[in-house]
């Protein structure tokens, strides 16, 4: 069985590749950016592109864009990034909320939030509309779940919107995730561990509330390098 995932996840990340490349080739030929269906001109600092999400209801995913203040930002040449959420309505049954409960006690969990959403990953785009990292952030953040790398990894190995006005970002965001899962999982696996030696060196009952604490992991990609080594494997 693990051979047969490896062998899917395999063909997976093949068929993303091809996609992104694919979704690059139309853009530079139409001479588009790949935000453009999102944006007109350059981002408002803190808005949301769209301004009330990209919602795929019947997915039970959504996504928005936004841009932070360069003080904010300094030293990474960011021009935005993405989050990338699951909507609780539609995935509750993949959730033990028991588990769940532990892992929120174990990491300084502090009140339950109330949110409709589960927060699941960031990617960083450089001005040229390609990206050049993939982050997790802390609870406060975007106010959404958190929820333990066991429980949102396979959400997001199944994230796709389909909002037709939205394209081809929803076709990118997507095959991004496929692409670069080696990288998701070491990352989501490392914001736990950050969490749980985070929580038990200072105790803090109320860890994913504190704004002191933002980014837990991030790694830098290099998306040509990535499609180049997996087409030659």
């Amino acid at each position: 069985m693990r051979n047969e995932n490896n062998s899917l996840r395999a063909t997976l990340r093949h068929e993303a590749a091809a996609e992104i490349l694919a979704c690059y080739g139309v853009l530079a030929e139409q001479g588009k950016h790949l935000l453009w269906p999102l944006l007109d001109g350059s981002p408002v600092q803190w808005a949301h592109y769209p301004e009330s999400d990209a919602i795929d209801r019947r997915n039970g995913y959504q996504y928005f864009y936004h841009s932070h203040s360069p003080d904010d930002r300094e030293g990474l040449g960011e021009h935005g990034h993405f989050h990338l959420f699951a909507r609780v309505d539609n995935q509750q049954h993949e959730l033990d909320f028991t588990a769940e409960q532990n892992f929120l006690e174990t990491v300084g969990g502090g009140t339950p939030v109330i949110a409709s959403t589960i927060n699941l990953l960031g990617i960083s785009l450089d001005a040229k509309g390609v990206p050049t990292t993939l982050f997790t952030v802390n609870r406060w953040v975007t106010g959404d779940h958190l929820l333990s790398a066991a429980v949102t990894l396979p959400l997001l190995s199944r994230f796709k919107v389909d909002v037709k006005e939205y394209d081809p970002v929803n076709q990118w965001l997507a095959a991004m995730v496929q692409l670069f899962w080696p990288q998701i999982e070491d990352l989501l696996l490392e914001r736990d561990a950050k969490l749980i030696q985070l929580a038990d060196l200072t105790r803090n009952a109320n860890l994913l509330d504190d704004e002191t604490i933002e980014v837990l992991s991030s790694i830098s990609i290099d998306l040509n390098e990535q499609v180049a080594s997996l087409l030659m494997s």
